[in-house]
């Protein structure tokens, strides 16, 4: 499974949907219910060249209906790297959207023998708003945040009140370490995990501490395993699943699970994780001892027998090495 393929499939539960919506758009406050929530069909159509039908996928988008009546449509897309070009993928989703609004009242008008021919729709006939958030896992978002950032204005300058520029709804999960208190679905348990994945301490007092129960158990641990460099999460996912059975999932579960044969193992596969995510940042032993306070020794032991494993990283085979 992909990071993105994870990452849609927590984003696709209504519950999830509308907490994520209500933490970025209405600051955290209950606004977008879930149950009225509809997932519609990400696949968008246009035509090459040649005319031929390609398909294009957007990630996640929901119909809000509030008492039987559209009120927005919301778009959640996931993006673990840079994508250069993604004010151009946003607004061709978005309009998308739209053109289908369109297309419906044209229909509508068609049936009931009151088409508007040249002015296509009736002046009555409004869109309902398209909003598009962007939920970024990564470290730093080095993209564009709209697209004027992609256009070259130099010597251009007399062009700019001309240009209309669409913004990025773009939210770096990462950045605010308290942005996750916004939300309160297992999502929360996601944003928090990114805020604080690169500090040893506050990652197991995380683990240890929370004690949120997990609804969506499986996508969870799907995409624990996904963002992280830590597969553990993918390997502990049918006994976790079987303990759900008779007891509540939270962190302190899955920090059962995650220790194994003890503590101690936890604790070294926890380290080493860190390890393989500032490795794949190119950073070397030394400034990776001084950013988790670690024994330089320790660490460099970590990262001799790691290369032998690189670019995936398997943690749990580095231990295994490690422990020949």
């Amino acid at each position: 499974m992909s990071k993105d393929t994870a990452e849609k499939r927590l984003t696709e539960y209504p519950d999830v949907a509308a907490d994520v919506i209500d933490g970025v758009i209405f600051e955290g406050r209950p606004v977008v219910k879930a149950e009225d929530l509809i997932l519609v069909s990400g696949t968008e159509y246009t035509r090459d060249e040649e005319g031929k039908l390609l398909a294009k996928y957007r990630d996640v988008i929901f119909e809000d209906k509030v008492s039987g009546s559209r009120y927005a449509f919301w778009g959640i897309e996931n993006q673990t790297g840079t994508d250069n070009t993604l004010p151009l993928s946003i607004v061709g989703y978005d309009y998308s959207v739209y053109k289908k609004q369109v297309d419906e009242y044209i229909a509508i008008n068609k049936r009931n023998g009151k088409s508007a021919y040249a002015k296509r729709i009736h002046a009555d006939q409004k869109l309902v708003p398209t909003v598009t958030i962007i939920l970024y896992y990564g470290a730093k978002w080095e993209g564009p945040y709209c697209l004027s950032d992609m256009l070259e204005l130099k010597d251009r300058e007399q062009l700019k009140p001309y240009l209309l520029d669409y913004r990025l709804n773009i939210v770096e999960l990462g950045k605010d370490k308290d942005f996750y208190k916004r939300f309160h679905s297992d999502f929360r348990l996601v944003a928090q995990y990114i805020s604080i994945r690169d500090d040893k301490k506050a990652l197991g007092k995380f683990m240890k501490d929370t004690n949120i129960v997990v609804k969506n158990t499986e996508s969870f641990l799907d995409i624990m395993s996904e963002i992280g460099t830590d597969i553990q999460y993918k390997m502990i996912k049918e006994r976790v699943l079987e303990r759900e059975k008779k007891e509540a999932v939270t962190m302190c579960l899955i920090a059962e699970e995650l220790v194994g044969k003890g503590r101690e193992e936890g604790a070294d596969l926890m380290l080493i994780s860190l390890v393989c995510r500032k490795l794949k940042k190119g950073k070397d032993k030394v400034m990776i001892a001084e950013e988790l306070e670690a024994d330089i020794d320790e660490i460099e032991r970590i990262c001799n027998v790691a290369a032998d494993f690189a670019p995936a990283y398997d943690c749990r085979k580095i231990y295994d090495a490690i422990h020949v």
